[in-house]
């Protein structure tokens, strides 16, 4: 049983992730081998599109994310950033688009304009940038505390209930993708809340309040 309630996604070596490789596009499009380069289900790396109902943590070190590197990032819920790392969406200056989930996300999280200004130019972006002005970045800090802070957001994010977490995971998710109202109704009614309502861990929350002292959480469901 896979007993992991946070993920930490972070890169080896100089970036957090480069994106598609190209030159290996280039090389099948001259042979004829590939037409057309449709995502995966679940996007780019298998996590730009993921439906994951555990929190998932970016940690993007060295120089940052590029292209599907960034639309992995735009699907994390928390992100911290090396002050080195810089992010793009760089697709149209390749004469291709960002087709693995990252247009609809940086919509939805710096609104129209700002999202315009990154997809249909292309530029690199800072992590101060993505951090104060288009705002999918949680805290930028120095190569040698990323992994550090990464962690302590997922200490967090483990010493609170695994149910409330998960029907919570549930509510954020549905907020992507429906009116507010909708969503609500969606969320109170998921299977995640009935195991909440009905689970230990509610109860144990609740008496550990009454009692002044820590709770003791037992497992979740899997996942």
């Amino acid at each position: 049983m896979d007993s992991s309630r946070v993920v930490v996604v972070t890169g080896q070596g100089r970036a957090f992730c480069a994106g598609m490789d190209l030159i290996a596009w280039n090389e099948a499009q001259k042979s004829g081998t590939q037409v057309t380069k449709l995502s995966p289900q679940h996007g780019f790396g298998s996590l730009s599109r993921r439906q994951s109902r555990k929190p998932i943590i970016a940690a993007v070190n060295g120089i940052g994310a590029y292209g599907g590197g960034t639309e992995i990032v735009l699907n994390c819920d928390i992100v911290v950033a090396s002050d080195t790392a810089k992010f793009a969406l760089p697709e149209v200056k390749r004469g291709v688009f960002a087709a693995a989930g990252g247009i609809p996300r940086l919509s939805h999280i710096a609104g129209h304009q700002l999202a315009s200004e990154m997809v249909l130019t292309g530029r690199n972006v800072t992590a101060q940038e993505a951090y104060q002005r288009f705002g999918f970045v949680n805290a930028v800090v120095p190569p040698a505390s990323l992994l550090s802070t990464a962690l302590s957001y997922a200490e967090q994010i483990i010493a609170n209930s695994p149910d409330s977490v998960q029907t919570t995971k549930v509510g954020l998710l549905l907020a992507q993708k429906c009116d507010p109202e909708q969503a609500f109704d969606r969320n109170i009614k998921c299977a995640e809340a009935a195991r909440m309502y009905d689970g230990d861990n509610m109860k144990e929350g609740l008496a550990a309040f009454a009692e002044k002292r820590k709770p003791v959480w037992k497992n979740p469901a899997k996942l």
